[in-house]
């Protein structure tokens, strides 16, 4: 049975992750190709975040964009939060993806 398409609701995080990107001075994506995304540019990293699951947890992924890889990514992180959680989790993501570069 297909299931439709819901699109991913940020509401609840958008102005926390807005706020972070302003404040580290970093480029907000809301759209990649018409599909509707969170990630945020810190070349050469991305983070991007997935929309609170319906327990209210939210994901954070960070992976480095490497062109001399075939894949064209090096090294990758994923960490679980919750939406009180959510700007020390992206504090803690920064920390380590910068030490990547």
């Amino acid at each position: 049975m297909d299931r439709e398409y819901e699109e991913p609701d940020y509401h609840a995080i958008d102005p926390i992750l807005k706020d972070w990107a302003r404040e580290h001075d970093r480029r907000f994506d809301e759209d990649y190709r018409g599909d509707v995304v969170r990630s945020i540019w810190m070349h050469p990293i991305q983070l991007w975040v997935d929309a609170p699951d319906k327990e209210g947890f939210v994901r954070v992924h960070a992976a480095e964009r490497r062109p001399d890889l075939s894949s064209q990514w090096g090294r990758k992180l994923e960490w679980r939060t919750t939406k009180a959680e959510l700007r020390e989790c992206l504090d803690q993501v920064w920390t380590i993806a910068t030490g990547w570069t």
